[in-house]
């Protein structure tokens, strides 16, 4: 029997310390629910860990309970885990007992395991490239002990329990707490005292209300729509000017204000130029100089040969793929991708569609493909350049380790 993992805190403990999230906060937090006198209002300030709810799998628990004969017979924890922090012990633990033949996971609903700081060498460090790196060598550790990677057993829960008011969570019907408004505001003037991350919540339904507003079909660049949230052009100028590519190569032309953008961009820095595939659109795209408009379909195979023709084969390209269904982004993305060097990006546009948060009937789209891409090892997001909280692509830009 399982209790879920849940952080202390207005969400992703590894994404909120940097935005501010510090222990005099949590001292707060944990001031204004009055702990410990009523345990259940851990809920009002917590968020479940990782991307979940009550009815998704496990592949983890810091609170489980197993008859004594199980233990005897499979073992405890693994002390040949010998890395700083465990690396993957508790895992394998989780994976040892729920995959034994003849074993039931059950899970309590209503109850839960709360994270707090604690200086930990994978949740609470600060730097993201740095916690990738770890995590990555406790992927390999955990391959090199098992001969093979980590993997989730296969389970059918079963749930017991019930749901008190404070612990309803679900991706449909999220819960924002004001405790996290009061936890960093000056008593006496009922300002910010410090920098404070937002709340998950928070976020979530302000992405999806400006996504719903439409507002943002009217961001405009020197007169011609980009249909892009404004905090992701400025993501874009920030990539050009890091990286200094020699192509941008973008997928979903439309009318042409995003090409027209960056070619602005790689004027002021003084290099690069745009191709911008598009096999149907829409009007008259602006001209300039940098930019080159390609009729064809980027997720047709033929399309690479001319994408090559005008690039070459070394580009050094940044590629940023406009949000289309599943299957042809995902085709897209496999002709594309290989002409981004290491270092560069790819950038997969509109990851919040399909349900993270916005529009959910929009189906299985670009946050799956971002994640398969991920999944190669070759990527890693960078949630730096999601600036604000208004990005439209959430874990979507996605940079070349090897």
């Amino acid at each position: 029997m399982t209790a879920r993992q849940w952080y202390v805190g207005p969400g992703q403990q590894p994404q909120t310390i940097a935005g501010g999230y510090d222990v005099a906060y949590e001292d707060r937090l944990f001031e204004q629910i009055g702990w410990p006198a009523d345990g259940y209002r851990l809920f009002d300030i917590g968020h479940f860990l990782g991307d979940r709810d009550w009815f998704d799998g496990e592949w983890e628990s810091n609170c489980i309970f197993v008859p004594r004969p199980l233990l005897d017979q499979v073992g405890g924890m693994d002390e040949s885990f010998s890395t700083a922090g465990g690396a993957f012990v508790n895992l394998d633990f989780f994976e040892r007992m729920v995959g034994t033949p003849g074993v039931n996971l059950v899970t309590m609903l209503g109850e839960g395991s709360f994270h707090q700081l604690h200086g930990g060498t994978t949740t609470n460090r600060e730097q993201y490239d740095e916690r990738e790196d770890v995590i990555r060598s406790y992927e390999a550790d955990y391959e090199r002990m098992r001969g093979r990677p980590f993997r989730v057993p296969s389970q059918q829960p079963h749930f017991i329990g019930s749901l008190r008011p404070q612990a309803v969570r679900t991706r449909a019907r999220r819960l924002s707490s004001p405790h996290f408004k009061a936890a960093h505001l000056d008593a006496a003037e009922g300002r910010p005292s410090r920098p404070a991350p937002v709340p998950e919540d928070l976020r979530d339904e302000f992405t999806d209300a400006y996504w719903r507003s439409g507002a943002w079909h009217s961001t405009s660049w020197l007169g011609h729509a980009t249909h892009r949230a404004p905090a992701d052009l400025l993501a874009y100028a920030e990539l050009i000017w890091r990286l200094r590519p020699d192509w941008i190569v973008e997928t979903r032309t439309g009318p042409g204000g995003r090409a027209l953008f960056l070619a602005s961009i790689c004027d002021l820095v003084g290099n690069g130029r745009i191709l911008s595939l598009e096999a149907h659109p829409l009007g008259e795209p602006p001209e300039h100089r940098r930019v080159t408009y390609l009729r064809a379909a980027p997720e047709v195979q033929s399309t690479v040969g001319r994408v090559r023709e005008i690039v070459g084969e070394e580009p050094n390209a940044l590629v940023i793929l406009g949000a289309s269904g599943g299957s042809d982004l995902d085709a897209a993305l496999a002709n594309l991708v290989p002409l981004v060097p290491v270092g560069s990006y790819v950038v997969v546009e509109d990851t919040v569609l399909g349900g993270h948060p916005a529009w959910p009937g929009f189906g299985p789209g670009p946050a799956i493909v971002a994640q398969k891409l991920t999944q190669t090892r070759d990527f890693r997001p960078d949630p730096t350049l999601e600036f604000g909280i208004v990005s439209f692509n959430v874990d979507g830009y996605l940079k070349r380790i090897r």
